[in-house]
């Protein structure tokens, strides 16, 4: 005759095993443009920091662009705008091939963007000097 042993409280108590998973300590600021920003030049620097040393691909509608952040983070580059509005799409890659993304939209414009109360220094009549 054979016996099946019960087992005791401690071996029923489970312990949890967590796998922990991999977290990104990748971060991503862009100093500049601002959100919704409405410009007149039809270049713009696009700067920000992000891990030292990681890849940084800036996209702007159909166009893109790679730069490396240097030692510090620190990213910088100049691109060209569209008329229009602009997507610019920025990620940071780092070396285990993890992306943080950021997004802005600006506005480039050729239309003044003076404000109300400037005024204009043009003469309303031409000068003409007429001899006899």
């Amino acid at each position: 005759m054979s016996f099946i042993q019960k087992p005791t409280l401690s071996q029923l108590e489970a312990t949890p095993s967590v796998t922990p998973q991999p977290t990104s300590t990748s971060t991503l600021i862009i100093n500049n443009p601002e959100d919704e920003q409405i410009v007149t030049n039809k270049t713009m620097t696009v700067s920000g920091t992000t891990q030292p040393n990681v890849f940084v691909v800036i996209a702007n509608n159909d166009h893109q662009f790679l730069t490396t952040a240097d030692g510090s983070g620190n990213f910088s580059l100049q691109i060209e705008l569209e008329a229009g509005s602009n997507v610019i799409q920025v990620h940071s890659i780092d070396e285990e091939g993890k992306t943080t993304s950021q997004e802005r939209t600006v506005i480039f414009t050729t239309a003044s963007t003076e404000t109300e109360g400037s005024t204009a220094t043009a003469s309303a009549s031409p000068k003409a000097s007429a001899k006899p």
